[in-house]
Parts: structure tokens; C-alpha cells; sequence
């Protein structure tokens, strides 16, 4: 659990370093009966804008779950266009890596 909250920490840091608004970083948001690691939240509408799940070390079953549970978090909210990151941790500075998911959703994947 370690790893992750260091993850996650470092993650927020880097956030607010870009100027994100830290009201506008919610960790352990809530969608449906689960929760996203992080979620950014637009501060006028309080919809959120992009989706956060930090995972472990980058390999095939992390990214695989990691889509999976992002795919979850926008059928819950009903909406596809919300921005979608796995985030994985990793030796040196920063100490994780971000990877961009997009879903085609013509193709169901």
C-alpha cells in the first residue's frame, strides 16, 4: 500500500507543480460502489475532467485491470469523453509514468 500512496503522492505533487488547482484534485473519488485513485473535478460543474488509476509496476495484467476499472468508471458516470491516465510507479524522477488511455469505443475496446 506503500507504493501506492507514494505513487499517488507524487502524482498530486506533480499536479499542483503544473497549477492545478488542488480544490480540484479529489483522491479516492468516489464513482458508483468503487473508487478512481484520483480524479480531477472541473471546480464550476464538479464533473470530472480526467480519471487517474495508479497502479504497481507497468506490465500486461496492471494495464489490462487498469483499463478495465477505467471502462467502469465511465459507463458509471455515463460519459465516455472524460480523459483517462493509468499512472505506474518507476525508479527515478518522477518516481511514475503516466500513460494516456483511449477507448474507441466504435470497436467496443
Amino acid at each position: 500500500m506503500e507504493f501506492y500512496e507514494d505513487t499517488l503522492k507524487a502524482l498530486v505533487d506533480s499536479l499542483l507543480e503544473y497549477g492545478y488547482p488542488e480544490k480540484s484534485l479529489a483522491i479516492e473519488w468516489p464513482v458508483g460502489k468503487s473508487r478512481v485513485a484520483l480524479a480531477v473535478i472541473d471546480l464550476y460543474t464538479g464533473e470530472p475532467i480526467a480519471l487517474f488509476e495508479v497502479k504497481g509496476i507497468k506490465s500486461t495484467k496492471n494495464e489490462s485491470t487498469g483499463k478495465a476499472q477505467l471502462k467502469k468508471y465511465l459507463y458509471t458516470l455515463r460519459n465516455l469523453n472524460i480523459q483517462t491516465y493509468l499512472v505506474y510507479r518507476r525508479e527515478g524522477v518522477p518516481p511514475f509514468e503516466v500513460q494516456r488511455i483511449k477507448f474507441d469505443w466504435d470497436k467496443n475496446e
